[in-house]
């Protein structure tokens, strides 16, 4: 699934969420009018039956005691019988508000069900996906040692070749040989890897740009009682620098594999230092939470959905750490391996 087709189909969900929400509240709000209503007419109908009852009694002034109770038993039975109506009427309807919201509550079941199994096949997919680059980038990392394994069995046996015809010249050769090539190989090893220290290190401005509007993402939704238009506008341009920041690592971190692809010289300890810090930069910056922080924070403020939004917004914290400590130790690597590259070329110059 696309990343185009999976925001689509995420914003069709919230979309028959919000539409069921609101017709359930529609037919709670009919079925409460009616409920209003006949109160409104048992109220009419009481007071119609208690006003002839009265004007009744008043014709019976002058008749017997028998007549006068019979009158008064007759009117017992039919308020009796009113009110029976009455309470049997309200209590349908009250049986159909029961009804529809624990339709509405099915239905939201369902669509949050849609959704639960939209984003286990999205996170599925993204897995799948890391690890067939990664395996893609281990066998070449592994066809690039073994290049250099074969490289190296040949240059020793081109060597031995030329000792037998000349012991003496050879030694001495080799030794100015050997130097040389390696101060050559170190300087190209050291220059190799120093550009894939500095490719990873672009991924940090990134990085850091993303947790920065996080964190404003963050600062800007708590503790608002609305969300007004202006607000929405502005959570989605938050979200859409989030996007272009989340492009731009990736597009660094697909020049970083070229560039290690590339760089045949580089110390095998950087190559895959950088290819693990890219792939769990690239785990972070695609995360399902990241996803719903741009994707899904403005839709629910748009629909006042207050407690799911203080759900998201509890996740970014956690995202924010996360990417700081990603950036942290990418800082702290390139500072280790920059050393160790620089001691490691003056002792071979040295020697």
């Amino acid at each position: 699934m696309s990343d185009t087709d999976y925001y689509r189909e995420l914003e069709a969900s919230e979309q028959r969420l919000s539409d069921s929400r609101a017709a359930n509240r529609e037919s709670i709000r009919t079925v409460e009018d009616k409920i209003s209503d006949e109160r409104e007419k048992h109220v009419a109908r009481m007071s119609e039956k208690e006003k002839k009852h009265h004007e009744n009694m008043l014709r019976l002034t002058n008749s017997s005691a028998a007549e006068r109770k019979s009158a008064e038993e007759a009117h017992r039975k039919s308020v009796e019988q009113l009110k029976e109506k009455h309470k049997n009427e309200t209590e349908k309807l009250e049986t159909q508000i029961k009804e529809i919201k624990e339709k509405g509550e099915e239905d939201v079941r369902k669509v949050e069900l849609q959704r639960a199994n939209l984003e286990k096949q999205r996170t599925e997919a993204l897995d799948i996906h890391l690890e067939t680059m990664k395996e893609l980038n281990e066998k070449k990392f592994e066809e690039i040692r073994q290049q250099r394994k074969e490289q190296n069995i040949l240059n020793v046996e081109e060597m031995k070749a030329l000792s037998t015809r000349n012991a003496i010249e050879h030694e001495t050769q080799m030794g100015l040989i050997d130097d040389t090539q390696n101060m050559i190989l170190s300087r190209e090893s050291r220059q190799s890897s120093l550009t894939l220290i500095g490719h990873m290190m672009k991924s940090i401005e990134s990085g850091d740009a993303i947790s920065s509007l996080l964190q404003e993402m963050k600062t800007y939704c708590e503790n608002r009682d609305q969300y007004s238009p202006t607000d929405i506008k502005i959570m989605k341009n938050i979200s859409a620098d989030i996007g272009k920041h989340r492009a731009k690592c990736d597009f660094q971190r697909q020049q970083l594999i070229s560039k290690i692809n590339l760089e045949s010289n580089a110390d095998p300890q950087v190559v895959d230092g950088c290819f693990e810090m890219s792939m769990k930069m690239k785990c972070c910056v695609e995360s399902s939470d990241l996803r719903s922080v741009c994707t899904t924070l403005p839709l629910l403020a748009a629909q006042q959905e207050h407690a799911r939004i203080s759900g998201i917004i509890n996740k970014i914290g956690s995202l924010t750490d996360n990417l700081d400590a990603i950036n942290v130790e990418i800082k702290t690597k390139s500072i280790q391996w920059s050393r160790r590259i620089t001691n490691a070329l003056t002792n071979t110059t040295g020697n």
